[in-house]
């Protein structure tokens, strides 16, 4: 039991144990009981501390792993987006010239103008090839960034990288967009259209699932979208039925 030092000018209280040292007075005894108990409750305190620092290092830790593996998926779908993109549009590019498409547009609604925030920052109107020129080499720059895509081992994603992402995503869409509307005839003629539907939904599933890209910029493909979904959930239940007819052969 933790003594009490009596108060000054008052007689020593009783102790009230009986103890193997009575040359000790309960004075004593009260003020080294005291100092026992403030040390425990100073190692107490510390070791409370560092158990409360050490869970929520871990939280921190925790976090920041889910954090990184979370913007690391997001790079990686980024990259290969984009070369899908790249691919796509190379098939058709040649017919994409200044006389063909002397603005980038996706229809005659949507008209999308250039500025990187770098070179240029005042948006300027671009033929639809130069236009897709100018990002893909941003892009391409932003993909090298080791500071904005770290490829070294521990080191972080800046803290705004998933605007950077969601800016990526806003203009691949404006090819696909571009694509679909001005290059239809040249994709079925080469027999494209599956590919291109394929990766266009791949596209659509990532950036809708991380709500990358707002709903409002999807407007010049809105009916294709809706008739693509439609298709795709018809698709599905005629596969399982399929599968389970094998399955019962």
């Amino acid at each position: 039991m933790e003594g009490k030092a009596p108060e000054e000018g008052s007689a020593p209280a009783a102790s009230p144990f009986k103890t193997s040292s009575p040359s000790r007075s309960p004075s004593k005894s009260g003020k080294s009981s005291r100092k026992d108990g403030e040390k425990k409750k100073e190692k107490s305190s510390k070791k409370s501390g560092k158990s409360s620092k050490s869970r929520s290092s871990s939280r921190h830790h925790g976090s920041s792993s889910a954090l990184h593996s979370h913007n690391r998926h997001l790079a990686v779908n980024t990259i290969d987006i984009f070369h899908e993109v790249t691919l796509l549009f190379g098939t058709v590019s040649e017919y994409c010239t200044a006389d063909t498409c002397p603005i980038m547009c996706a229809g005659e609604n949507y008209q999308y103008w250039w500025a990187d925030g770098m070179k240029i920052k005042t948006p300027i109107k671009l033929p639809a090839h130069d236009y897709i020129t100018h990002l893909s080499v941003w892009i391409s720059k932003l993909l090298n960034s080791e500071k904005i895509f770290p490829l070294s081992h521990g080191v972080a994603y800046p803290t705004d990288f998933e605007q950077y992402i969601k800016v990526m995503m806003k203009r691949l869409f404006r090819v696909f967009a571009h694509i679909y509307h001005s290059h239809s005839k040249e994709i079925v003629a080469l027999e494209l259209e599956q590919e291109l539907n394929t990766s266009f939904m791949r596209f659509m599933d990532f950036v809708e699932k991380y709500k990358l890209v707002k709903p409002v910029e999807f407007m010049p493909l809105e009916t294709l979208i809706k008739n693509l979904k439609a298709l795709r959930n018809q698709a599905a239940p005629a596969s399982a039925s399929a599968s389970g007819v094998a399955k019962d052969s």
